[in-house]
């Protein structure tokens, strides 16, 4: 094979795997972004919980609330 030859093959290769390599970049952000959406959407239910909890305790009840903010928990 001509020294020719042998560069043209080694771009080829090169462009194939640059393109490879980004495409899986560009799959991945997209993952990324939904994961970093469901993380969100879990602290803005913690932090209701937590609100709802407070809450709660202020007013001193208890029983039947708990059984609310499991239900609440359960529907999201």
């Amino acid at each position: 094979m001509s020294g020719e030859g042998l560069l043209t093959v080694g771009y080829v290769v090169w462009t194939l795997v640059t393109v490879a390599i980004y495409l899986a970049y560009r799959l991945d952000a997209g993952g990324k972004r939904e994961t970093w959406k469901r993380i969100a959407e879990e602290r803005r239910k913690l932090w209701v919980a937590r609100r709802m909890l407070e809450r709660h305790k202020l007013d001193r009840r208890y029983p039947d609330d708990m059984a609310e903010l499991a239900d609440y928990l359960r529907d999201r």
